[in-house]
């Protein structure tokens, strides 16, 4: 089994419910994620000079190193927002069994 460190958690935000539920729903169909959580979060932060605040949804994406450049690029693609935000966080450590179900699931569309 590879290191844990070849595995990713790719976090974003996004502004409704359904945008969050469709954009989880085609990173797992398209298999360049394994599973998406999705939290409601409560946002404060510094936009174009000004102090906003927000009620968004955070979407944390499990994938290995393979996808994570496909994964940011999709959200890039998807996201309504001008500067949308694209974390990626490595997973250093993890339940081998989940960490071998999490690299089948993302391998599927690798054509391995």
């Amino acid at each position: 089994m590879p290191e844990a460190s070849h595995y990713f958690i790719v976090h974003t935000t996004v502004d409704t419910r359904e945008r969050a539920d469709a954009m989880a729903a085609m990173m797992v169909t398209e298999g360049i994620a394994a599973c998406v959580h999705i939290f409601p979060v409560s946002s404060v932060y510094r936009w174009q000079g000004k102090t906003e605040t927000a009620e968004e949804l955070r979407l944390e994406a499990k994938t290995r190193a393979a996808h994570v450049d496909d994964l940011m690029e999709f959200i890039r693609n998807a996201h309504p927002y001008d500067t949308p935000e694209i974390i990626v966080t490595p997973i250093v450590n993890g339940d081998a069994r989940y960490l071998e179900w999490l690299e089948k699931d993302t391998t599927q569309t690798d054509g391995e």
